[in-house]
């Protein structure tokens, strides 16, 4: 896997090794006492991705090609419960079988049944990775609108209601009443606890 010949690559262009899969790495060599400096190409491979112990070359998988990380790293290799094999669940930014494909505003509209903008966001296509932008429905935030404004007009009703009903369980379980002495002014005040 890792060839220890003497200056088998550039270490500044990384010439001389398998772009994508391999880097030029420096190392020291021992021989006979000395010790020489040296270049190899260092396989980036994860082991459990490897084809062999003595190539530098993928693993075909259901979640790869043979030329790329599982899902090009777009991605999670996985079994979801009624499949008998493993397949990629892409980011939502990726698409294919592998999720080799970067998504776009067109590609998202028009031929994906997910959307890249959440929550009825807006895509609009950039020039710069990852090349698009979602314009939010107010009340909504993130890269895909997928976050929910903490005084959102829905999250607000749901915590009230919840409180309002804990707040009904308790008084119609206990209505007392007491008799309070504001600091403020001196008139005393009913109130329900």
């Amino acid at each position: 896997m890792t060839n220890k010949c003497r200056n088998e690559c550039d270490i500044i262009n990384n010439d001389g090794c398998n772009n994508g899969t391999e880097i030029c790495s420096n190392g020291v060599l021992e021989e006979n006492g000395n010790f020489f400096n040296y270049t190899y190409c260092n396989c980036t491979i994860p082991s459990s991705q490897l084809a062999d112990e003595e190539s530098c070359q993928y693993k075909q998988t259901n979640c790869n090609d043979g030329t790329s990380l599982d899902c090009y790293g777009n991605g999670k290799c996985v079994r979801l419960p009624d499949q008998t094999e493993e397949s990629c669940f892409c980011k939502i930014t990726n698409a294919g079988k592998y999720c080799q494909n970067q998504r776009t505003c067109r590609s998202a509209n028009e031929f994906d049944s997910q959307r890249l903008c959440l929550n009825y966001g807006t895509c609009e296509e950039t020039e710069n990775e990852p090349y698009y932008k979602c314009k939010c429905e107010t009340g909504f935030y993130g890269t895909n609108c997928e976050n929910l404004h903490p005084c959102h007009p829905f999250k607000v009703k749901v915590f009230l209601f919840s409180h309002i009903h804990g707040c009904f369980l308790t008084l119609f379980s206990r209505i007392t009443v007491r008799r309070v002495k504001f600091a403020s002014n001196s008139k005393i005040k009913n109130i329900i606890a």
